[in-house]
């Protein structure tokens, strides 16, 4: 499969490389047009991030073999449909200006949407991802939208290795990681809680987050357990009632 990865972490090289084609006659302009699709290139296979991190593959050897194919590989394409506005009162569609344009997002077949899970009770965890699989996740699911079928991959094995892959969002402890040997992107967001919180009288915008992209790369320092890693800070607090949100800052590596 495909995993996130920061077009930073091959910054040197593309430079590298990109000043090399000066000296170049022949199909440099082509290179050069090729070189620009992978700084937008946010996906690297499996197999090659790990044989980047064996040094059986060098980044530079990766980049040239990129910028060798046609076509850069597209995850995703998009449409605009058509849809009719339902009155939820009367639940039918009601005589007048009644259309509205939704833009949808479509993810390769071969694209796969991953969940990875820290638990010692995976048949647990199983029954809780068979429900969301009946009900679809994120939006539009009243029209079909959003459906995956579960099926269960073996377990993720530990590394051993201080350069590490951010799958997921990740809010750093205090010197979790090499900040001059790594290769992240920071994003800011101020988030919204979710509607099953309502019912407990938690509603409103979160507190700003700072957090490291997925698709970061981190080189962990010595002594640090990945296990322990990341922090899950509290954003929101409903003081009358006592009750507060966290969100969650510990990462997935690999």
């Amino acid at each position: 499969g495909y995993l996130p990865i920061q077009s930073g972490y091959f910054a040197k090289e593309m430079s590298e490389l990109m000043s090399g084609l000066d000296q170049m006659i022949e199909d440099a302009e082509i290179i050069r047009s090729r070189l620009k699709q992978v700084k937008k290139f946010s996906w690297i296979k499996e197999e090659d991030w790990n044989a980047i991190q064996e040094g059986d593959l060098s980044k530079i050897a990766y980049l040239k073999r990129l910028t060798a194919e046609e076509v850069l590989p597209k995850f995703v394409s998009s449409d605009v449909r058509t849809r009719n506005m339902i009155n939820r009162l009367s639940g039918t569609v009601e005589k007048g200006q009644n259309l509205f344009y939704l833009p949808e997002v479509y993810e390769h077949t071969e694209f796969g949407f991953h969940f990875f899970v820290k638990t010692d009770d995976i048949q647990y965890m199983k029954s809780i991802f068979r429900y969301l699989e009946d009900g679809n996740i994120g939006g539009n699911k009243s029209v079909g939208m959003n459906r995956f079928e579960l099926n269960v991959s073996e377990e993720v094995k530990s590394q051993t290795r201080k350069s590490r892959l951010v799958l997921s969002r990740y809010i750093p402890g205090q010197d979790e990681f090499n900040l001059d040997k790594s290769y992240y992107k920071i994003e800011s967001v101020a988030e919204q809680t979710e509607s099953s919180f309502y019912q407990y009288g938690i509603q409103g915008i979160k507190c700003p987050l700072n957090f490291i992209e997925a698709g970061s790369v981190i080189y962990l320092n010595d002594g640090v357990d990945e296990e322990t890693i990341g922090r899950i800070p509290v954003t929101l607090v409903n003081e009358e009632e006592g009750i507060s949100v966290r969100s969650n800052g510990k990462p997935i590596l690999i």
